[in-house]
């Protein structure tokens, strides 16, 4: 179709009723025309197509608000066992500091003991070994005084002082058997 002019409708008597489609050649009356048929006829189309995207938009607000609700809800959850933690992390400080407190209490008390012990073992062995050694000394000196004794006695004694000594003897055994 050979259609000539720059309005959109065109009526031509050998062609008959045309569309220009040259968009360029053709004025802003024309444009409003093919709009407003549009939009009357695409209105019903484009304002379901609206109406869907704008319900489709509303769901994801919907759920993006609920998504934050669970996320901040989440988080405070989070931030509370988080809390929790510190504090048994704390607790727990303070406990392990107690016992070490205590466990160096009683090593200590446990080490006094044990020095107690090994002094009182200490003095007993000195006392023992004192003892043994003056026990030692006593029977030596005992020995030392009996071979003198012997010595003095086998000097002095003779027959007649032994005889008297035995007959002295014998007569206090025979009081005390009486």
């Amino acid at each position: 179709m050979d259609l000539h002019g720059s309005s959109f409708w065109q009526f031509d008597f050998a062609n008959g009723f045309g569309l220009n489609t040259n968009i360029l050649e053709t004025n802003l009356v024309n444009l409003a025309v093919v709009i407003g048929v549009l939009v009357y006829f695409g209105k019903g189309v484009l304002l379901e197509t609206l109406g869907d995207r704008r319900n489709t938009i509303v769901k994801q607000i919907e759920d993006a608000k609920t998504l934050v609700e669970e996320v901040k809800a989440n988080l405070a959850k989070a931030e509370k066992e988080l809390e929790a933690a510190r504090e048994k992390v704390v607790q727990i400080h303070s406990d392990a500091d107690l016992t070490i407190a205590l466990k160096t209490a009683e090593l200590q008390e446990s080490m006094r003991d044990r020095q107690k012990r090994v002094q009182d073992a200490s003095l007993s062995v000195i006392t023992f070994e004192n003892n043994k050694v003056l026990t030692a000394m006593r029977q030596r000196l005992f020995r030392i005084a009996m071979t003198q004794v012997k010595e003095s006695l086998s000097k002095r004694i003779t027959a007649e002082l032994h005889t008297q000594i035995i007959d002295h003897q014998l007569g206090v055994l025979k009081s005390i058997a009486k």
